[in-house]
């Protein structure tokens, strides 16, 4: 968005935004506009698993706003949010005081490799943005969710015993 929103507005807009109001509509009554440009295409992610919940999803790459602000997690949508490193995330995960599943561990794994906001956007621009639709394929009589090989991303498989729960 253009302009800066305090912690107030920005969370009348959440407020609003859950209870069922038009985007748009909130927007325009706040006199506020989004600065698309300022978003860069990561990856696309849609995995086809039997699960119950699918998803098609969008990762975009973009300077964090100025300013103190804690971000707010929607209730329900997600347990909590915090402003923190890909790598720190990752070494959470792997001692087991986090949880991720697949493609997060995979997106925070590629964004890893990236000591800088400009290297992650050099890395998005230089692979394709073709929408990423793992796939279980058994290595050594294992089944092992997979993804293709050449999108950037340092780990292509995990055993699926552990894809969805670690």
């Amino acid at each position: 968005m253009s302009g800066s929103v305090d912690r107030a507005i920005g969370a009348e807009l959440q407020r609003s935004l859950i209870a069922g109001a038009e985007f748009a509509e909130l927007l325009a009554g706040h006199g506020l506009t989004l600065d698309l440009d300022a978003l860069t295409a990561f990856t696309r992610w849609m995995p086809a698993f039997k699960h119950a919940r699918r998803f098609d999803t969008l990762f975009y790459l973009t300077v964090a706003p100025l300013g103190e602000w804690q971000p707010q997690p929607q209730p329900g949508e997600c347990e909590a949010a915090e402003w923190a490193s890909a790598a720190d995330l990752l070494e959470r995960i792997e001692r087991g005081a986090a949880s991720a599943i697949f493609p997060t561990k995979r997106n925070l794994e590629r964004l890893a490799q990236h000591a800088t906001l400009d290297a992650a956007l050099a890395d998005a621009s230089a692979h394709s943005l073709e929408t990423i639709v793992p796939w279980i394929e058994d290595i050594d009589g294992e089944p092992h969710v997979r993804i293709p090989e050449d999108r950037g991303y340092p780990v292509i498989s995990e055993a699926l015993a552990t894809a969805f729960r670690a």
